[in-house]
Order: C-alpha cells, then sequence, then structure tokens
C-alpha cells in the first residue's frame, strides 16, 4: 500500500502528462483525497497551472481539493517550455492566477476568477503587476503588454507610483502610456462624470474620492527619473495626461531639470523632440537665468513689494516654489524665500503671497539645525504670522532638531508670557521625555511662567465659559462633581509628584504652593 508521499509522486506524474481519465481512474480505485495531497511547498492545482493541463484536469483539481479560497501563494520554481526544450527558473513566489497569467493561459486565468481568486490579491505586499512584471519567465514585452490588457479588462485596481516609476527607468513607455490612458482616462470614468453632469447631480466628497481613487497619481519622483534618464517619450507622456495646473508641471519640470546637466533637456525642447504646453522660450530662459532670477525675486521680497513680485514671476512665468528650500535638494547650503521673508520681517501680506506659492511642500522643515518658520514666527512673537503658518499645515509641536520641539527652542530664546499663552492655546506638548518646560520654571524659580501655565491650561476661556453656563441654568455642582468637571479640564496637566521633588530641593516655596493649589488629586 502507497504511502502519502508515493501517492503524492503518482498524481503528480498523471498531472504533469495530462492523463486525466487515468488520474480520474487511480483517485476513485484507491479513495484518494487529492486535498489531503497538498502541503506547503506543494499544491496540485499550481503543479497543473505550470504543466499546462487542460481545462477539464483543472476543474477536476478545483473540485476535488475544494480549496476554502484561491488566495494563497507558495514559493515555487517554474518552468517553460522553449524549442522543445525545459526551462527551469529560479523560486518565485506565485498564487495560482498570477501563476495561470505567467502562462499566458487565460482561459484557466478565467476559471480562477470564476471561483472567487482576487486579480487585487497581493503576495508578500506586492501587487499582480509587480509579479507579472518581475518574474524571471517575462522576457517579452508584447507578452507583457497582453497579460496586462488582460488584468486590465478584469478589474485590476492601478499600479502605485513606484512600479510606475519602474517603466520608466526601464523605458518601457508602451506599458506606461497603456496603464495611464486605462486608469486616467478610462471609458467607465468619463461614463461616470457625464451621467452626473446628464442629471445635474452634485458629487459628493466621498463619491468623487472614489472616482479619483484609482486613478494613477503623478509624482515629482516620476518626472525626476524621466529627466534623469533622458526618457524624452516617458516625459512626454507624463505632461499630456497630468491633469495638475500648468503652473505645478512647469514648476516640477524646472525644479529637476536644473539638478542635472540641462543639455539634453535643453537640445530636446529646441529640435522638438519634447513638446511643452507651455511658453518654451520663457522655460529655456528661466533654465539659463534661474539664479539670476532667484536673485532678483530676493531683492523684491526684501524691498516688500508685492505688486512687483506678482507682475515679476507672472511676467517669466518662474514659479516662485523654485525658491523654496526643497527645490535644492542637492545644495548643501539651503535657501528658502518664506525663511528669508519671516527672518527679514516682511509684511503679513508677502509672507501670505509666499505662502499661495507653497502649495506642494510641508511648513515643517528645519534648515541648519535650529531654523523653522513656524518656530522663527513665534520667536519675533509675530503671532499673526504664526496663526497663519498654522492654518496652513505647519505643527506647533514639530521636532525642530531630533526631539527638541518649538517650545524647546522657545524656552531658550527666553520665552515671553505671550508665546507660552499662544504654544499653550495652540496644543503645544508641555513636557515628555526629552524636556519639561514645568520642570524648566520651577528649576530656574520661573514663577510667573509657572501660574500663568496653569491658569492657562485649567481655568482658560473654554473652561469659564463652561462654569458661567452651569450659573446661567443654575446647575448645582457637589464637590464630587466641581472636582471631576477640574479634573476634566485640566487636560494632560495632571501635577507630577516629581515636581514637587524638584521645588523642594531647588528650595521654591511659591512653586510649591502653585503645585498644589492646582492638584486635584488632593
Amino acid at each position: 500500500m502507497c504511502n502519502l508521499s508515493q501517492k503524492r509522486s503518482i498524481v503528480a506524474g498523471w498531472i504533469k502528462n495530462h492523463n486525466f481519465i487515468d488520474l480520474q481512474n487511480y483517485v476513485t480505485k484507491n479513495k484518494i483525497n487529492l486535498k489531503q495531497l497538498n502541503k506547503s511547498k506543494f499544491d496540485l492545482l499550481v503543479l497543473a497551472i505550470d504543466s499546462n493541463a487542460p481545462i477539464n484536469l483543472i476543474k477536476y483539481i478545483l473540485q476535488e481539493c475544494r480549496y476554502p479560497t484561491l488566495n494563497y501563494y507558495l514559493n515555487y520554481r517554474c518552468q517553460k517550455e522553449n524549442n522543445q526544450q525545459q526551462l527551469h527558473y529560479p523560486n518565485f513566489n506565485v498564487s495560482p492566477l498570477s501563476l495561470a497569467l505567467l502562462k499566458n493561459n487565460y482561459d484557466v486565468a478565467d476559471l480562477l476568477l470564476q471561483h472567487h481568486a482576487d486579480i487585487n490579491f497581493e503576495i508578500d505586499n506586492n501587487d499582480l503587476y509587480y509579479t507579472l512584471y518581475h518574474h524571471p519567465t517575462q522576457s517579452n514585452s508584447m507578452t507583457t503588454i497582453t497579460t496586462f490588457q488582460y488584468i486590465l479588462k478584469n478589474g485590476i485596481h492601478s499600479p502605485s507610483p513606484s512600479f510606475i516609476s519602474t517603466l520608466i527607468k526601464n523605458f518601457h513607455n508602451e506599458l506606461l502610456e497603456m496603464l495611464i490612458k486605462h486608469f486616467n482616462l478610462s471609458r467607465r470614468m468619463i461614463l461616470q462624470l457625464l451621467s452626473f453632469y446628464k442629471y445635474q447631480q452634485t458629487l459628493t466628497a466621498k463619491q468623487l474620492d472614489t472616482l479619483l481613487k484609482n486613478t494613477i497619481d503623478f509624482t515629482e519622483d516620476m518626472y525626476n527619473d524621466a529627466i534623469t534618464l533622458a526618457n524624452d517619450k516617458a516625459l512626454k507622456i507624463l505632461i499630456s495626461y497630468d491633469t495638475k495646473n500648468r503652473y505645478q508641471i512647469n514648476y516640477t519640470l524646472l525644479k529637476y531639470a536644473t539638478q542635472y546637466p540641462t543639455d539634453h533637456f535643453i537640445t530636446a525642447i529646441q529640435n522638438g523632440s519634447l513638446t511643452l504646453p507651455f511658453n518654451t522660450e520663457k522655460i529655456l530662459d528661466n533654465l539659463r537665468h534661474m539664479e539670476e532670477k532667484k536673485i532678483r525675486i530676493r531683492e523684491l521680497v526684501g524691498q516688500n513689494d508685492v505688486h512687483s513680485l506678482q507682475q515679476f514671476i507672472t511676467r517669466n512665468e518662474f514659479p516662485l516654489l523654485l525658491c523654496c528650500h526643497d527645490a535644492t535638494p542637492n545644495k548643501i547650503k539651503k535657501e528658502d524665500i518664506l525663511m528669508y521673508a519671516i527672518k527679514n520681517q516682511s509684511s503679513y501680506d508677502m509672507i501670505q503671497f509666499i505662502l499661495k506659492h507653497y502649495y506642494s511642500t510641508s511648513l515643517n522643515y528645519t534648515l541648519g539645525s535650529s531654523q523653522s518658520p513656524l518656530l522663527e514666527a513665534l520667536t519675533q512673537s509675530r503671532f499673526d504670522v504664526a496663526k497663519l503658518l498654522i492654518r496652513k499645515g505647519a505643527d506647533i509641536n514639530y521636532k525642530v532638531f531630533f526631539n527638541d520641539r518649538i517650545l524647546y527652542y522657545l524656552y531658550y530664546r527666553h520665552l515671553t508670557p505671550r508665546q507660552l499663552i499662544f504654544c499653550i492655546k495652540h496644543g503645544a506638548v508641555l513636557f515628555d521625555d526629552a524636556f519639561d518646560v514645568v520642570q524648566k520654571f520651577i528649576e530656574n524659580s520661573q514663577n510667573h511662567l509657572l501660574n500663568l501655565l496653569f491658569k492657562q491650561c485649567i481655568f482658560n476661556n473654554d473652561a469659564i465659559y463652561h462654569l458661567l453656563l452651569l450659573y446661567k441654568n443654575k446647575t448645582k455642582l457637589n464637590r464630587k462633581q466641581l472636582k471631576w468637571f477640574l479634573n476634566k479640564k485640566k487636560g494632560n496637566l495632571s501635577v507630577k509628584k516629581r515636581w514637587y521633588k524638584i521645588a523642594n530641593q531647588k528650595q521654591n516655596d511659591q512653586a510649591l504652593k502653585i503645585l498644589s493649589e492646582n492638584d486635584f488629586t488632593f
């Protein structure tokens, strides 16, 4: 009587030789449970697909093995015939569906999809695009295109930006354009938009998000790859299908074109091999005179002349964002027009104008070791500018250098009461493992700031409003309810035992009094 290993070997032989009748007879006669033959590194369905078994044999395996799901994978060495020779490839993680597609067996792929194989199933966090593109059997680009057309037709999600960058780097521009056309100009998406227009329906934010979620987002890295590698066709494809406004695309092109030798880029524009939907003369002029124009912009900012600055960048089609620190990643000494404006105390209107052009960059950045826009504005006590920066995304708890937040630097730059109030009102972290401002107040007998801190954290406007509301409605509070209310309002500022200890060590009696008055654990 055969053991399990021997049965597995016999069944595998029938499958490899496509002997469906013999397989059926063997299984029936010996009462074999095919499902039991599968193990972690051996799978009958995968073996059948790899052996190009006929569809009826694969249906039989699906029926007999009763797979709970077809969304699984194993590390498998595929085989492929080439000029009647069996070629064996390195092991690669494959699922039944990905293997059927690697074998260009679309009938089997159809069958697996009917049995609920998920075309968006990921193998080790890699999607189907990755498997089909990177598998060692895929050397024929035309076959790859046919397979990609199949998965697009069957509802695969849009590829990741990193995969698009891979296509650009490998000059697979036909595949690149096919994917972009499908997802960014798909017939389904156009019909949906036309339907909303026809029936004059308003799209909700959720509906629009769902509609746009399955599109390809054009990243700066894609443009960088195309420009760096002189892949003019890919660059042309990106520009043609990118729905961002001309200003943003213009900025991206100039940003990366100036980071590398510009000869090829300029020549490609001049000889017409790279056509741009912009004023090419202006682009060429900006490339040739980049530094002079940055100097002129700096002068206008220094002169607080918003009107002339607006005219200059409009006339030259020169993106102001090129004067941002992020536009010169290869430079050791960073230039940043926003920091320059804040440090030189430019007007609120000038800073607001600059921020309108900072659409694609975070305001949480550090120049040198301790220069950051929000920190600089608060150091100067320009609270109107600080509020503007926070509205635009600056974080009051941004770590300027390593674990040191904005409040840390303000403290060592002689923190004022107004700066402290601003930080508290905007949610600054007052103490963590790196810095404890309460401890510093106690150690240095800055009791006026310590007292102010507790008043702001507990008896702030919000707390006073709630107390007045209780009074107006003649709502009575017993001692327990009042204690609960005060504990709730003090938020994160529960008095720490270590603060008492430090106050004792420093013989800071006033600090001890402030702590005890605001400690509701008594």
